[in-house]
């Protein structure tokens, strides 16, 4: 159940962890939840849609200090990734994996992930 029922409060911040492990994620970040991607069927029309699945995704940006470990990051390959919105929602990636490598861009790290699917489970 979310922590925060308030119709008027809306996502702004999310935190991801990492088997476990938390990060600390800046105000931001993209979550894309799996799905479908429709497409349109067009000709002398518009027909009707296709539809191609689409996995799950999350992109953040954590503060890097001496205790950042680059190359532990980039070989995530096999790991469970719990995404929770400051709603309170939280979704779950598993077996999903690292899609770049680490970059640094004077703020902080991007970290991003991908999985076959999400699911929430709060």
């Amino acid at each position: 159940m979310p922590k925060n029922q308030n119709p008027r409060h809306y996502a702004k911040h999310m935190v991801i962890r990492s088997n476990g492990k938390e990060y600390p994620t800046l105000e931001g970040g993209t979550f894309t939840h799996s799905g479908k991607q429709r497409d349109d069927v067009t000709g002398k029309i518009l027909y009707g849609f296709t539809e191609t699945a689409v996995g799950a995704s999350v992109s953040v940006v954590v503060p890097a200090n001496h205790e950042t470990d680059f190359e532990d990051i980039n070989d995530q390959t096999d790991v469970t990734i719990e995404v929770e919105l400051d709603t309170g929602q939280i979704y779950l990636m598993q077996n999903a994996w690292n899609t770049t490598p680490v970059t640094f861009n004077g703020t902080g790290i991007t970290l991003e992930f991908k999985a076959q699917e999400a699911r929430k489970i709060g």
